[in-house]
């Protein structure tokens, strides 16, 4: 484990297009959840360095995401399947086999993963009892070797057949090795979409779950490319809360389904994805909200610290991390409102109920700091006050179990922010005679201040932001939709 006056110095990508990655992972996954170059101490007696885990892991709760990159030149030959098998084995079957080993090491080694050739400094994120691994390959080299053979984007078709039958099968990419094991895989022309789109760590672990329960669910599965597949996923919606899903609505399993590459390009030009990617835009200060706590937990420079290192306070901050990209929507807009319009002799205070069995308690505060206070001391008044909100959030929902605040101050140069987790499954008789003298002394919440997320992730211009109509697709467009794949469920794959 990390201290509290450690650093987690990661090891930097050794290539460019391990950089790449980095960078892509860091943007969606965040700092404190994202490690590229890890190293195990096995074989550190002969040389006095490790040996290279993974391209980069990134650990959340119980998912574990391993990445191995490869960057290999698809070389030309006059017959294109010597070519392919190549390039398919350098990119794709060493890939697997890195990751399977990394896989089996994490399970073995918990305690032996380090940040640091030399083996110095310990992976800072407690690794998962029953971790869920998520094994994922990104290969490059083919786009234009595939854009000069199909056209199209240059990206790879996606299958749910082995590894080792696409090794005779040019531009096609397997998805399970012999023993079963399930495989992501991403283009270069897919990386980059897929990350941009499924931006936040639960968005991106739902895409992946339901796209290999959807491989898993049918005979044959091809896509012209992930993104068509994505494409695919996000022009099927099941319910309002657990979104975008594969499957069809009359459940069936088929002998072969079939995506074209006009998934992707319909979904991009719809006017769905632009009042999405539009209403988004306020959702990614929740990220940087994020990025500036962890800032400060890996510096050690927290104006208020629980103690425990990294491996401790990023618990508090998997709260934030663990929200999707229209939850954290929602969440910022409630928050930025808050610090735009409360006045500068009021406060506000607010409180949002969870969406789901699970999800948290969301606390905010916004207290704007007297002329004649110390500034210092407007914070620990400022801290305590969050503690009380908190503690009455639990008192008015006795069913609450996890209870998140985040308390800061109208805009201004320099504003500071405070947050804190409140675990309450151990309340006692004596937490609740105190909560209910804080909530008689004073009052908080008793005006029935509290905030519901709203439920419409495309708020399109032309439709009532007071009504029904406002879905991801309207019912016959889903309609349309699902009898167009439906359609294509037997037809054979001619590539």
């Amino acid at each position: 484990m990390i201290n509290a006056n450690d650093k987690a110095k990661k090891s930097g990508p050794v290539t460019e297009s391990e950089a790449y990655l980095e960078r892509l992972c860091r943007k969606a996954f965040l700092r404190l959840w994202s490690y590229p170059n890890l190293f195990r101490d096995q074989g550190q007696r002969n040389k006095g360095e490790g040996k290279e885990l993974c391209d980069l892991l990134v650990v959340f709760g119980n998912d574990v995401l391993i990445f191995s990159d490869k960057h290999c030149r698809f070389g030309k030959h006059s017959d294109l399947s010597v070519a392919w098998k190549r390039w398919y084995r350098d990119a794709v079957i060493k890939s697997s086999e890195q990751v399977l080993g990394a896989e089996r090491w994490l399970l073995k080694h918990q305690n032996r993963i380090f940040l640091d050739k030399r083996c110095n400094q310990r992976f800072p994120v407690e690794l998962p009892k029953q971790p869920r691994f998520h094994r994922i390959l990104t290969c490059r080299g083919t786009a234009q070797a595939s854009l000069d053979t199909w056209g199209g984007t240059g990206s790879l078709f996606v299958t749910n057949q082995t590894l080792e039958q696409c090794l005779d099968r040019p531009f096609q990419l397997g998805s399970f090795d012999s023993h079963g094991n399930f495989f992501h895989i991403f283009d270069e022309v897919a990386l980059d979409i897929v990350l941009e789109t499924v931006d936040t760590i639960s968005d991106f672990c739902t895409y992946l779950d339901k796209k290999e329960k959807f491989f898993c669910a049918h005979d044959k599965v091809v896509a012209t490319g992930e993104e068509d597949l994505l494409g695919c996923y996000l022009r099927n919606t099941n319910d309002a809360r657990n979104g975008y899903d594969f499957e069809f609505e009359d459940g069936k399993k088929y002998d072969a389904v079939y995506i074209d590459e006009t998934f992707w390009s319909s979904w991009k030009d719809s006017e769905q994805c632009a009042a999405k990617q539009k209403a988004d835009e306020p959702s990614y200060c929740w990220d940087k909200l994020i990025e500036k706590f962890a800032h400060h937990i890996v510096n050690n420079t927290q104006h208020f610290s629980t103690g425990g290192g990294v491996e401790e306070q990023e618990k508090l901050l998997r709260w934030m991390a663990r929200e999707n990209r229209f939850r954290r929507r929602e969440l910022s807009n409630i928050l930025l409102n808050a610090v735009a319009t409360t006045p500068p002799n009021s406060m506000r205070k607010q409180y949002v109920l969870p969406w789901l069995s699970g999800d948290p308690y969301w606390v905010f505060l916004v207290l704007p700091k007297p002329p004649s206070v110390d500034y210092d001391d407007y914070r620990t008044a400022r801290r305590t006050m969050l503690e009380h909100m908190c503690l009455v959030v639990k008192h008015l929902n006795p069913s609450a179990l996890d209870i998140c605040g985040i308390a800061t101050e109208p805009y201004a140069e320099g504003m500071s922010e405070d947050t804190l987790y409140f675990n309450a499954r151990s309340w006692t008789k004596k937490d609740q005679e105190n909560a209910q003298k804080l909530y008689a002394k004073f009052e908080y919440f008793k005006e029935g201040i509290k905030k519901e997320a709203t439920r419409w992730e495309f708020p399109l211009d032309n439709e009532p932001k007071t009504t029904k109509m406002n879905k991801k697709l309207s019912k016959q467009q889903q309609k349309k939709r699902k009898q167009q794949l439906a359609g294509r469920a037997r037809r054979k794959n001619r590539s």
